[in-house]
């Protein structure tokens, strides 16, 4: 049946054949957008407005008709005080095939009720700070002499080298009944302990360190006055050995206990003390027993001391010993 007045008017007329009846695409793209629309509209009432699904006619082109296009509703507004609505979920794509047969229109669904947000994070969870250590860097010797005891006067004055680094003497134990006496005489320091029953000696305190990464030996004049000849020790401390220390911003080695001994201590090397001065020479890397370095890190040394050894079966004894030319090379 044929519904139009005219052939040229027939691509603007529906018509009916063989039972089908066909309308033109203006037409049919105004009823299924209309339908897409109203679909679409349905996401306004919670979340926000969904739009109306795309939708196209199939072509008539020569090489056949092409798939009608569609596509969902867009997202619901965000509401206030929540999240938004969910995208519209994409209509079907019409089926290609049948000239002018058009793809079925999108449909748009509601956006979903928007959640509250949430009012507050979770509190952090506790737990001790991590201990601050203080790495330092110290420059190289301004010359080979370490300490000549040239440039004092009294062995509690302090001394410079050509770079900066402040050098000082100290006796230990200190205080204490066996802290020993220090003079001295013509360039030379001399240490005298009239009774022993505890390690007792003295240092070279280095501020705020030096680095010997470039030397390979530590040499020094020594030589002493006794009844039996006493064994000394050289210890190095290195500031990666060296306690933690918050007031004076120093130390790298963090003690796990009170007794510091056990976590914490210098590179040494035992020698016995000569009767005559006389320079003994030691490998850096030879100077051992470390905690928690073993082996003598070189490029941040805070300290040298000499001291007599004492242990649980040394018998109280009086000795003095002389120091002087400390160097490195």
């Amino acid at each position: 049946m044929l519904l139009c007045l005219s052939v040229a008017a027939a691509a603007a007329c529906s018509f009916s054949k063989d039972g089908i009846t066909f309308i033109p695409d203006e037409e049919f793209d105004a009823k299924a957008g209309a339908a897409g629309k109203a679909a679409g509209n349905a996401g306004s009432t919670v979340g926000g407005k969904g739009s109306a699904g795309a939708h196209t006619g199939g072509a008539n082109s020569a090489g056949g008709p092409a798939a009608g296009s569609d596509s969902g509703g867009e997202a619901g507004a965000v509401e206030a005080g929540g999240t938004g609505g969910v995208v519209g979920t994409a209509g079907r794509a019409g089926a290609g095939g049948v000239t002018n047969t058009a793809g079925s229109a999108g449909s748009g669904n509601a956006g979903a009720v928007g959640n509250a947000g949430s009012t507050s994070g979770g509190g952090g969870s506790g737990g001790a700070p991590p201990v601050i250590t203080y790495p330092c860097k110290g420059a190289l010797p301004g010359d080979k002499y370490l300490a000549t005891f040239d440039n004092i006067g009294k062995p509690n004055e302090e001394w410079k080298d050509p770079n900066g680094t402040v050098f000082g003497i100290f006796g230990f134990p200190d205080p204490g009944a066996d802290r020993p006496n220090l003079m001295l005489v013509n360039g030379v320091l001399t240490v005298t302990s009239k009774l022993t029953s505890a390690p007792t000696g003295m240092g070279i305190r280095i501020t705020p360190c030096i680095d010997l990464s470039k030397a390979t030996n530590i040499a020094f004049t020594i030589g002493g006055s006794f009844t039996v000849p006493p064994a000394m020790t050289m210890r190095i401390w290195s500031n990666q050995n060296w306690p933690v220390d918050g007031a004076t911003k120093e130390g790298m080695c963090v003690p796990k206990g009170k007794d510091i001994p056990n976590w914490c201590a210098p590179n040494h090397v035992d020698f016995v003390l000569p009767e005559k001065p006389t320079m003994l020479t030691f490998a850096l890397q030879e100077i051992r027993g470390g905690i928690p370095n073993d082996r003598l890190p070189t490029d941040q040394i805070k300290a040298i001391e000499w001291s007599f050894i004492y242990t649980a079966t040394t018998k109280p004894f009086a000795a003095a010993f002389t120091l002087d030319d400390v160097v490195v090379y």
